[in-house]
């Protein structure tokens, strides 16, 4: 981490990144000292809930897409409450149990 004072963790409970791998219950980084660009996965804060989405920049499009085909891209327009809070930096997968069949 490049700073401590600006990263977070911030536990999964969404399914919409999922092609990105990242999926719900594990836990990731946010990077608030980053500024987001084109292609990073941020944390938007979306007319007051929160979501986990990448950032699309574009000279005609400006959107916050899901990795997840069951999920629509928000496009950001002037009236689009959102704020974004951080750059997802990492990912921490959680170990599944091992079953061997044995008992």
């Amino acid at each position: 981490m490049r700073d401590k004072v600006s990263n977070f963790f911030l536990w999964v409970s969404w399914f919409s990144m999922l092609d990105a791998g990242i999926s719900e219950g594990e836990v990731v980084v946010v990077d608030r000292g980053i500024g987001p660009q084109h292609g990073d996965v941020v944390l938007a804060a979306i007319d007051g809930g929160f979501s986990i989405k990448r950032m699309v920049s574009t000279k005609t499009k400006r959107a916050l897409s899901p990795a997840n085909p069951g999920y629509e891209d928000l496009l950001i327009t002037e009236e689009t409450d959102v704020v974004i809070w951080g750059v997802i930096t990492r990912c921490v997968h959680m170990l599944r149990p091992f079953h061997t069949g044995r008992r």
